[in-house]
């Protein structure tokens, strides 16, 4: 207010109305451009929030496939073995009930079905690996040759070594180690 006084001691009534319009102009552009900015910042925030809950339900999305894919490839795998072992014992003579139906092999039929069922969420290596180690399990249970029993048996095996190779390559598992987790939590 003193200013004021000032300025009309030493100014003219046009001139000093001029600063004080210029000052209002001012106050009020400067009060607006704060608004603007606070507004800006709240969108900003906003968006912010939505993204970050966008990412966190995609993230627990990418989670929840990653145990389904891990759940079902070491169901069909063991499932696998299961096959392959209980071969064995029939080509050494021993009866397993329930294997075989007529010409089918009960085991396998529900692995082919499982892998059918399951095609979208196992990747397409485990896929393919899968109905190899199956293909090659309904050859062995239908040959009467020791030999292609044998060598069939072998490649089951080069395929259950790749299965492993496959499972650290997808999954990391050989990465993971209680030393890592201890240095992530301190």
């Amino acid at each position: 207010m003193s200013i004021l006084l000032t300025w009309a001691g030493e100014y003219s009534a046009s001139v000093v109305i001029l600063f004080v319009c210029g000052a209002a102009l001012i106050f009020v552009f400067r009060h607006i451009v704060e608004k603007v900015v606070e507004a800006e910042e709240a969108e900003f925030d906003k968006r912010n929030k939505h993204l970050e809950l966008c990412l966190e339900r995609r993230s627990g999305f990418e989670e929840k496939i990653l145990i389904d894919q891990y759940e079902a490839v070491t169901t069909l795998q063991l499932k696998l073995g299961k096959i392959s072992a209980d071969l064995n014992r029939i080509h050494s003579g021993k009866n397993i009930e329930g294997f075989r139906e007529d010409k089918k092999i009960v085991p396998l039929t529900e692995v082919y079905i499982e892998l059918q069922a399951k095609r979208f969420l196992l990747k397409e290596e485990f896929s393919i690996l899968f109905q190899k180690e199956a293909d090659i399990l309904f050859k062995a249970a239908n040959t009467e040759n020791t030999d292609e029993f044998f060598r069939l048996g072998r490649d089951f095996l080069i395929l259950n070594e790749e299965f492993k190779k496959q499972m650290n390559h997808v999954f990391g598992i050989e990465q993971i180690s209680w030393a890592e987790l201890r240095t992530i939590k301190r």
